[in-house]
């Protein structure tokens, strides 16, 4: 049941959920369309698994742990059908990388593939917030994923590759071992305000590029420019801080 101003529902009250039921019957049919695409089920999995967040609800009059209520067995009843439309070997499949460990390459980019059940919403690198994950499901496998744009440092670098579930718990981690030879190039980051980007003539935009890190640790500098460069007028660095720049 919903609650104005609350948005997750009442634990004690899920009457109006039981129509999601006969969703099952209705993805089934779905499932044989050519509409309905690989990337249509593996969010749905996703979605129907994360729906299981009531079992670690604490609220005592929870009505999956009393039966005062007229649903006490409602999520048990609907997890049958649920994977039955997830498959269990979806539900279970094991947290995996695919890409070969230890390799040497000279691409300061790396990308790592691998495999993850319905469980799990997204996959990431701790300090690596460049990393942009993707899932990348075929017809044989919903689950597969790849993180792309991995930023290497020079020499060996040992990452933490971590299986996040829909409810934000870390299901899983991984280490995988990769080398790179030569010198890794800067990570370019960039924040503007507004967030937007879009200014009104007259006003000013602000460029924050003090994010940007080079993977060996080394001192960064700064060269701003504007192209075209009619009608704009930019001011660096502002604060006494390198990296900030206005633009007006």
């Amino acid at each position: 049941q919903a609650i104005p101003g609350i948005n997750h529902g009442r634990g004690i009250g899920i009457i109006e959920s039981r129509g999601l039921l006969p969703l099952i019957d209705g993805l089934a049919l779905l499932a044989g369309s050519a509409a309905w695409t690989a990337q249509d089920t593996t969010a749905m999995n996703a979605w129907l698994a994360a729906m299981n967040y009531q079992s670690a609800n604490s609220n005592g009059l929870a009505p999956f742990k009393t039966s005062g209520f007229s649903y006490p067995t409602w999520f048990t009843n609907r997890r049958s059908p649920a994977l039955s439309f997830i498959t269990t070997t979806n539900y279970n499949r094991p947290f995996s990388i695919s890409t070969a460990q230890g390799q040497t390459v000279t691409t300061p980019r790396f990308t790592i593939a691998g495999a993850a059940s319905t469980k799990v919403a997204y996959v990431d690198i701790p300090g690596h917030p460049e990393a942009v994950f993707s899932w990348v499901p075929t017809s044989a496998n919903n689950g597969l994923w790849t993180l792309t744009n991995v930023a290497l440092t020079s020499g060996l670098n040992t990452l933490s590759v971590r299986s996040i579930n829909g409810d934000g718990a870390v299901g899983g981690t991984l280490s995988f071992a990769v080398t790179l030879t030569g010198n890794a190039p800067p990570v370019a980051s960039l924040v503007t305000n507004p967030g937007s980007g879009n200014v009104a003539l007259g006003e000013t935009l602000l460029l924050d590029a003090t994010g940007s890190v080079d993977p060996e640790g080394l001192a960064l500098s700064y060269l701003w420019s504007v192209s075209p460069a009619t009608g704009a007028f930019l001011t660096q660095p502002e604060f006494g801080k390198a990296g900030i720049d206005q633009e007006s």
